[in-house]
């Protein structure tokens, strides 16, 4: 039996599933005066563009990406909260705030008020290769980066990052433990989902010396919506499959290394 493990997403530096532009997790539409509302719902993200944001007569190409791109120069203790989107076209800017959504994996029901969380922007359609010192800390989550003089405005709650905005570009969700006073305020948690799969190998498998050899691959992805899904569909292209249902985790912001281990495999047939 052969063990790979993935911790996509829980080093500060990594990023979410790599992917390829699909209709899962692209969309695009001719908008007008009268707005519109884009949606990715299998990535939680959407962009809602209200009537009155472009001029009467105005048509403008609107897309909405999860995109394979480069995180923000974060500076330790910063980790991603969520993946990179575009909103675009880059540099159109609104006569209205738009609303961009964005899942994150901070987690509910209280968790979130533990994180001291920043929405990053750039303007520029940046590759993976692209030199990532074009980012810019937009704003901030806590009640004194929403100021009157900043256009943006950003809301956290439950499962998603609400960012109100006059322009597009690429966005994302960081952040690293709040703190009053030297004090951390309760534990900041990242959530992420164990994702096992497996497949047996072929007998002339450079992993074995003969017969057949059981690769289980162990994903760790954030707990987000669409992650698991990329992660199972990128299995399944390489011949592999779901072995259990996806596991929850928990890890503290300070936790960039992880130790896996198989207990039991059950009866493999």
């Amino acid at each position: 039996m052969c063990i790979n493990v993935f911790p996509t997403g829980l080093a500060s530096s990594m990023s979410f599933p790599q992917l390829q532009l699909t209709p899962d997790n692209f969309s695009v539409a001719s908008v007008t005066h009268t707005g519109a509302r884009l949606s990715l719902p299998g990535w939680g993200v959407s962009l809602l563009i209200p009537p009155g944001a472009l001029d009467t007569g105005f048509v403008e190409e609107v897309f909405l990406a999860v995109v394979p791109l480069p995180a923000p120069p974060l500076s330790d203790p910063q980790v991603m909260l969520s993946p990179v989107v575009l909103a675009g076209p880059p540099r159109l800017t609104l006569n209205k705030t738009a609303v961009l959504s964005l899942a994150h994996c901070c987690g509910g029901g209280g968790d979130q008020e533990s994180w001291e969380a920043e929405v990053w922007h750039t303007h520029s359609m940046v590759t993976p290769h692209h030199n990532n010192t074009e980012w810019n800390r937009l704003v901030g989550l806590r009640g004194q980066d929403q100021v009157s003089n900043n256009p943006v405005m950003a809301n956290l709650d439950l499962d998603s990052c609400h960012v109100m905005t006059p322009f597009l570009g690429h966005f994302c969700l960081t952040g690293r433990q709040r703190s009053a006073g030297g004090q951390q305020q309760g534990q900041a948690l990242r959530h992420f989902k164990i994702v096992s799969c497996g497949q047996f190998t072929s007998n002339n498998s450079p992993v074995t010396s003969g017969g057949s050899v059981f690769v289980i691959s162990v994903h760790i992805v954030p707990d987000t919506p669409g992650s698991i899904e990329a992660v199972v569909k990128m299995a399944e292209k390489a011949g592999s499959q779901l072995l259990t249902k996806p596991k929850h985790l928990g890890v503290q912001t300070n936790i960039s290394d992880l130790q896996c281990g198989v207990v039991s495999t059950g009866q493999v047939r």
